[in-house]
């Protein structure tokens, strides 16, 4: 069987959901289901989406360096060393102290033993040990540290008084080696004022303190400095990885360059300008940290740019996000209004990657999309822009003529809907101009009497909450001034932030942080207990938007307005996990079936199959869904819970496609207009041209057959026709050699009603002559009449293949 390609694939998704609240990201979904065990159902996966990996958030306020090695990543702030373990994947904290008072920490490195070592901002004794594994600290007597650089087990420091020394972390109490000699009387000394420094391919460089400042570089074996070169920059950090001299200066200016440019008085190269204070390095990757802004960025030395990895609570990169107000998923496509960017941020659920977003001329409350174009609402205000194609991101029209502050915004398969208290509204697109079209209704009705909240299904109607009750009107009946809509709940929380509707139809409304489904009181889902992330002591998430679709478990939650979390918590429906049940196995039995044909509603929405999977199946082999405008002639196939099976022929393409679709959205004909049953009297015999299956349905599938390998020429017995399918169909039993009458359909091509014996010869006298010429002659016309329409039929079978 051939499946057609379908022209209209609707995947847009359910309107957005915002609430407050949160819960631990392994806490929350430590006990979810899988969303399925067979069929084409896919399990999904809970995880960050902005930022890709849990290390990266971290709400900061004024960092003051980092730290990176194999097993954490650490993070100093004030006297508080947040670490991420990548073993556990979590984020824990140190506390220092000293006395009870708090210290606060001056830079940290990693040894390659794992330990942690770091210099607080105290006179004298100040370095330090940390085992993050046992949170064990040792104090590391006579190292007074101003700056220290570490590399393999060998500590270089500079004392408060510029001088360097070197020791081997192994036995920190052996005495400290000076690393500069002792200048003769009248000599400069090399022990500059509060020296730089960085270890690089056996050499450790450092700063002088001059006017002009110097770079030196000395072998610690040596213990003679050589002047690298004379810098045009004031340096107050730096590193030097894979070759390249990183550094920031006194303004907060981050520069990287070739080191060998330095050394041969090249022109070196600023990345980027302002905010930029300490770094570190670790495998190809530079660490920098922009304290006033609450970042620590990743640098390549490979690719000499800013990668998108930062570590920080919000941030403008295209993949990150800042006081983002809404999320909706349309289709593939997770659109967030990124207000603290003043942007439309689009994330590819398919691909895993960001987009590129759009500016926008207005912060929006609320967000909608068809896929092609998408509505932004805030107050009074809405505005259309394009999404797709070369126009992406153009405003195409603005509108602020509302009565009062809308409430709502809402999406049916490419029309848009509004609500403010006491009117609807709606904008939809003129075919000739492409320009959207307001239109208003003041709506005089008791199930729209200060409405507050306004979502869609995936059927086309909309939902409108007032106080506790949640009323349902047609796209008609909401834009018609005195229509009651239908009341469906009457117990949501009447503090609800948002309502919206899955694939079932089920209702789902936020609450104090938590998720209420239907009319119960004990919330489906509670992010109020843990943070989906670390925020520190007290943090208190709160989670802004959830959006869903209808293919897939998977919701997703805008939370803080910084960043998104993929969840399946809500244990969602979809058109994925449709259960077969048994209706596989009277399907494709060989028992005889009794059909019906159906026509379905318009706009009816079916869900596509692939029927040759279909045999043994968990869940309905899932090709797509779509919303059909006009009304469809189907064979029912069969029946699965409230879903009928539907066979639909498409004659254009020659090709049938299988449907399930709810039975509210079917109409079954009347048998006598489409099919006639003889009386036992005037059934007739015929014979088949061709050798050929006995049809279970009339459905041209080998899948669905009740005998195969009729022979040709063989024997049926005509029961009775059908029309108004692929093709006219003859209902027939057949005898099979072992005696066993079988039912079924064979087209009405394939049947002849004579066997193609030749007539008895009847004996006439012409003169005294016997003659039986007019026999031959008979019996000749018909086999040449016979043979024709077996070349005829032939024909068309392979014509009717060639198609197929």
């Amino acid at each position: 069987m051939k499946n057609r390609v379908f022209k209209t694939v609707c995947a847009f998704a359910l309107t957005a959901l915002a609430f407050s609240g949160g819960a631990g990201l392994s806490a929350l979904f430590a006990n979810a289901d899988a969303a399925a065990n067979g069929g084409n159902v896919q399990t999904v996966e809970n995880r960050l989406i902005a930022p890709k990996t849990y290390e990266e958030y971290l709400p900061l306020t004024a960092p003051t360096g980092a730290a990176v090695c194999e097993d954490y990543t650490a993070v100093a702030e004030g006297n508080v060393i947040y670490y991420y373990d990548r073993d556990e994947q979590i984020y824990q904290t140190y506390s220092h102290f000293v006395g009870g008072e708090p210290q606060e920490i001056r830079n940290l490195q990693f040894c390659e033993n794992g330990n942690l070592y770091f210099a607080a901002a105290a006179s004298g004794n100040n370095f330090y040990e940390l085992n993050l594994k046992t949170l064990t600290k040792t104090k590391l007597d006579d190292i007074a540290c101003e700056t220290f650089v570490i590399h393999g087990k060998n500590l270089y420091f500079a004392s408060a008084a510029g001088m360097l020394y070197t020791t081997s972390l192994d036995d920190p109490t052996a005495p400290k080696t000076p690393l500069l000699p002792t200048p003769e009387e009248g000599e400069e000394a090399h022990n500059p004022y509060k020296p730089v420094l960085a270890f690089w391919n056996g050499e450790l460089y450092f700063t002088d303190d001059g006017i002009k400042q110097i770079l030196y570089k000395i072998k610690p074996e040596v213990g003679i400095p050589t002047s690298v070169a004379e810098l045009d920059i004031r340096v107050k950090y730096m590193t030097i990885n894979a070759g390249i001299f990183a550094c920031t200066t006194s303004a907060g200016d981050f520069y990287a360059f070739a080191l060998p440019t330095l050394s041969s008085g090249g022109q070196i190269t600023r990345i980027e300008n302002g905010g930029y204070t300490s770094l570190s390095s670790f495998g190809e990757y530079v660490y920098a940290t922009q304290t006033q802004k609450g970042v620590i960025r990743q640098y390549s030395t490979a690719t000499k740019q800013f990668t998108d990895f930062e570590i920080c609570s919000s941030s403008a990169s295209n993949n990150r996000l800042s006081g983002a107000t809404n999320a909706y998923l349309a289709g593939d496509k997770l659109w967030i209004t990124d207000n603290g960017n003043s942007r439309v941020s689009v994330y590819n659920t398919v691909e895993n990657t960001f987009e590129q977003p759009f500016n926008a001329t207005l912060s929006p409350s609320f967000f909608t999309s068809n896929g092609q174009t998408a509505l932004l609402a805030d107050g009074a205000e809405a505005a259309i822009y394009s999404v797709s194609g070369e126009n992406y991101g153009t405003l195409l029209q603005t509108f602020d003529d509302f009565e009062g502050e809308l409430k709502g915004v809402a999406n049916v398969y490419g029309k848009y809907y509004l609500l403010t208290a006491d009117y609807a509204y709606s904008l939809v697109q003129n075919a000739e101009n492409g320009a959207f079209e307001l239109t208003e209704t003041k709506k005089a009705c008791t199930s729209f009497v200060s409405p507050s909240l306004l979502t869609a299904d995936v059927y086309g109607n909309l939902y409108v909450a007032t106080g506790n009750f949640v009323y349902r009107f047609t796209e008609s009946g909401f834009m018609q001034a005195d229509t009651e809509g239908t009341q469906l709940y009457g117990n949501i929380p009447a503090d609800a932030e948002e309502i919206a509707i899955d694939y079932e139809r089920n209702l789902y409304a936020l609450a104090g942080g938590k998720v209420y489904k239907n009319d119960s009181a004990t919330p489906c889902a509670d992010f109020t207990k843990n943070p989906l992330v670390y925020g520190g002591e007290g943090y208190s998430p709160n989670v802004r938007s959830l959006t869903f679709g209808v293919e897939e478990n998977a919701a997703y939650l805008l939370i803080d307005g910084n960043y998104i979390v993929q969840t399946n918590a809500l244990k969602l429906p979809t058109v994925k996990s449709i259960a077969v049940g048994d209706a596989d196995e009277e399907i494709f039995s060989e028992n005889s079936a009794e059909i019906s044909v159906v026509k379905t509603a318009k706009n009816a929405l079916l869900v596509a199959f692939n029927i040759d999977d279909l045999h043994g199946a968990t869940y309905f082999p899932y090709l797509c869904y779509e919303r059909q405008e006009t009304e469809l002639t189907a064979l029912k196939l069969g029946q699965a819970g409230e879903y009928a099976i539907l066979a639909v022929f498409d004659k254009p393409s020659h090709a049938y496609s299988t449907y399930i679709v709810k039975e509210e959205f079917i109409q079954i004909l009347p048998a006598d207009t489409y099919q006639t049953t003889y009386e036992e009297s005037e059934r007739k015999t015929g014979y088949l041209t061709n050798a050929l299956p006995l049809y279970k349905f009339p459905y041209l599938t080998e899948l669905l057959i009740a005998q195969e390998n009729l022979p040709r020429g063989g024997e049926i017995v005509i029961l009775g026709e059908l029309t108004e399918l692929d093709h006219a169909y003859y209902q027939v039993a057949y005898q099979t050699e072992s005696g066993a009458l079988k039912t079924g359909y064979i087209p009405k091509s394939y049947v002849a009603l004579f066997d193609g014996t030749p007539p008895k010869s009847e004996l006439y006298v012409q003169g005294e002559t016997e003659s039986d010429s007019d026999s031959l002659w008979r019996l000749g016309y018909l086999l040449l009449g016979f043979a024709a329409v077996c070349i005829l039929t032939d024909y068309l079978i392979l014509r009717k293949k060639k198609n197929d």
